[in-house]
């Protein structure tokens, strides 16, 4: 998923065998939980869209846990049929037909593909016919998922790691969290509105609302800039105020993750810490000398997340 709001990240899972069981969970937790699954087991108590249309009915999300796995036409056709309901998820098996069948068919229905059943085997995957490990069966099932349309996946959590190497190597959004010191933060959430990819020398731009520095007034305008790729990662952040006013620049490259170079990092990360509240204060110090302006800290915003604007 490409914009996922943050109170739609915590999907609570309604795995209870009786409707009114489930309607009490959702009564209780009111306000605090926003998105619901509702799985196979809730379908045997034939009332499985009656709660569906309650939920929907008390402004919550639905996930339709069902693992639709028919021939590709028979599901294209149930895939049509659900998303009249109003559900925002619905999962499917990751088989290619099926999926490009479920893709086309799936209107504002958002389509999950189960890569792999984490309670699959050698045995089974024999019997299935896949010479290939489970892992490698799910990077390919999680590939050709999204190439056939469908709009996200689900594997064990122990394979995230691995899809995300493999898969998707896409820069969709970026937090950049400012802390001051103060003790306070602030974070600016980055995105293209359409839920693209932000593209390489792609300029973002969001509105300055936090106290960072007692030479700067709170307005103006942050542009930021990324590069992330399997190589290094780049950070340019230039701040606007009615003229280009600071540049700064961060560049790092990937290495690999060993006992050695954790070590060796960890090692160094004091003396950072050292440097960094040096050149805070050596560059405090030089504005102070050019008898720059000192402006006292104003209100620390209402909000805690501002979000970038289209240029």
């Amino acid at each position: 998923m490409k914009d996922i709001n943050i109170e739609d990240r915590l999907i609570f899972a309604l795995d209870v065998p009786e409707v009114s069981e489930a309607k009490d969970i959702v009564s209780e937790l009111d306000d605090s939980v926003n998105f619901y699954k509702i799985g196979m087991e809730m379908l045997m108590t034939g009332k499985y869209f009656e709660l569906l249309d309650w939920l929907i009915k008390k402004d919550k999300k639905v996930f339709v846990d069902l693992k639709f796995f028919d021939v590709p036409e028979t599901v294209g056709r149930t895939i049509a049929r659900l998303s009249d309901y109003g559900a925002t998820f619905a999962t499917i098996h990751g088989n290619q037909a099926l999926m490009e069948k479920a893709s086309k068919n799936k209107n504002n229905l958002k389509i999950l593909a189960v890569t792999a059943l984490t309670s699959l085997d050698r045995g089974d995957l024999d019997d299935l016919g896949f010479a290939c490990d489970v892992q490698d069966l799910v990077i390919s099932r999680a590939k050709r998922a999204f190439e056939a349309g469908c709009d996200g996946i689900v594997s064990s959590g122990l394979e995230v790691p691995f899809i995300r190497e493999h898969v998707d190597d896409k820069l969709i959004a970026v937090i950049a969290e400012v802390r001051n010191t103060f003790g306070e933060n602030h974070s600016y959430l980055l995105f293209n509105e359409d839920g693209s990819e932000i593209l390489k020398g792609q300029w973002l731009e969001a509105r300055k609302e936090f106290h960072v520095s007692p030479f700067y007034h709170v307005k103006g305008k942050y542009k930021f800039r990324f590069i992330f790729n399997k190589n290094k990662i780049a950070v340019w952040i230039d701040y606007f105020d009615d003229k280009k006013t600071l540049l700064t620049s961060v560049v790092a490259k990937n290495i690999e993750l060993n006992d050695y170079n954790l070590l060796k990092n960890l090692s160094l990360m004091p003396f950072m810490m050292f440097k960094v509240i040096f050149l805070i204060h050596w560059q405090a110090l030089k504005l102070l000398l050019k008898k720059n302006k000192y402006i006292p800290k104003p209100a620390k915003p209402s909000h805690k997340i501002t979000t970038s604007e289209k240029i």
